[in-house]
């Protein structure tokens, strides 16, 4: 199931890109709403994943998961058993203090580990 993010006061041709991304299974948070939530969850973003000791594993996935990539996609491209990366998964989320992918995908984007035109907020 894909989840996107829009506010209601969205302007029609990003409502149109919203839904184009939704259709091709991509993940899209308004910039507007993105900016809201960077501030509320001001808290130090740590800038290298050697400051909070995720393994090489555990960094790519974490890339994956931002980038949209459900459980069952990354265990596919890493070659992974589901319940693998569902461990890695509980573990990153430990690590990062965390409990949600938005919060992983703010994490990312703060933390510079995905590319925002790629991800298109």
């Amino acid at each position: 199931m894909q989840s996107n993010i829009i506010l209601k006061s969205v302007e029609l041709e990003e409502l149109k890109i919203a839904i184009i991304y939704t259709l091709k299974g991509r993940y899209y948070i308004q910039s507007e709403l993105l900016n809201v939530l960077m501030r509320k969850n001001s808290t130090p973003v740590k800038s290298t994943f050697e400051d909070i000791h995720l393994t090489p594993t555990e960094k790519d996935i974490v890339t994956l998961i931002a980038g949209g990539k459900t459980t069952k996609e990354v265990a596919s491209i890493r070659s992974l058993s589901y319940h693998t990366v569902v461990t890695h998964r509980k573990n990153i989320f430990r690590k990062l203090g965390i409990s949600s992918i938005h919060a992983l995908t703010i994490y990312a984007v703060k933390a510079r580990l995905i590319d925002p035109t790629e991800y298109y907020i």
